[in-house]
């Protein structure tokens, strides 16, 4: 159990906040990661390469998986659970990422001296551009946007998923 427990509900906040935005903002990119994602799950035979056959099988799998009442739909319940289980996922693997980069004493945890600081100090200032000591809903907005523009741009070498 976390002795902060506020700190865990707001980097878990924040999480979710961030992965539909983020998803929002990789387009079709978003969806190529899914599949790289899921290949390994999907390559049953292990060769390195999805058959069709392959392919329809494991979305058949993840269909029925999502299917919790089994009347051969999905409905919003089912939909919004087998997302909340893609991104609890997603937070496991950064979570576990966080705690192997950041925590200093090796117990599996993250103590207030080994959270994040100094560098979120510097994003504060960054984002409060009227240096009142406060961050507007405004200011956040124009901060993400300019962090998506950054990113973009950064990437913006690389081809898009399936362009040459």
């Amino acid at each position: 159990m976390s002795k902060h427990p506020e700190v865990t509900l707001f980097v878990i906040g924040l999480l979710m906040l961030s992965a539909p935005t983020a998803h929002a903002e990789a387009g079709r990119e978003g969806r190529g990661v899914q599949l790289l994602e899921m290949f390994d799950s999907a390559d049953t035979d292990k060769d390195g390469k999805l058959s069709g056959t392959e392919w329809k099988a494991f979305r058949l799998a993840e269909f029925t998986a999502a299917d919790t009442n089994a009347d051969g739909s999905l409905g919003a319940d089912e939909l919004k659970a087998t997302q909340l289980l893609r991104m609890i996922s997603l937070a496991d693997e950064r979570t576990a990422r966080m705690i192997e980069k950041l925590d200093a004493n090796a117990d599996g945890s993250l103590s207030a001296a080994e959270f994040p600081g100094p560098a979120m100090g510097d994003h504060f200032a960054r984002l409060d551009s009227d240096e009142d000591g406060a961050i507007s809903k405004t200011e956040a907005q124009v901060g993400f946007k300019r962090f998506a523009e950054w990113r973009k741009k950064r990437n913006s070498d690389e081809p898009a998923f399936g362009e040459n």
